[in-house]
């Protein structure tokens, strides 16, 4: 199952594979955007939903409102008893990581 959503500045396609839902993003997540990325992973987790990966290397805008999703991500999709994994790329989601020490907080993948 593949299904996406687009907002001027972000773009996020979903795909299922079993237990795991992948969700790619692209574009900026910044203040007006991060709701929006907040929803998406909501949608995106079912009772069948082990894994949740979330593969930002295609985002080159990233905010302090998109850390913070991250991190209430995390502890939504941890509360549920699914897992959390961030893909962040190269690019301004591995800045924002790196200047934070939020890989102490997240699970990262490369």
């Amino acid at each position: 199952m593949t299904s996406s959503n687009h907002l001027a500045a972000l773009d996020v396609t979903a795909r299922v594979q079993g237990s795991t839902t992948s969700l790619s993003v692209s574009g900026q997540v910044d203040v007006a955007s991060a709701a929006v990325l907040a929803g998406e992973i909501r949608a995106a987790l079912t009772p069948q939903t082990e894994t949740l990966v979330l593969d930002l290397t295609a985002v080159d805008f990233f905010s302090a409102a998109g850390l913070a999703t991250l991190f209430d991500a995390d502890k939504h999709v941890c509360a549920v008893g699914s897992r959390l994994v961030v893909v962040p790329g190269s690019g301004a989601v591995q800045q924002m990581l790196e200047h934070t020490d939020a890989h102490d907080r997240l699970t990262l993948a490369s």
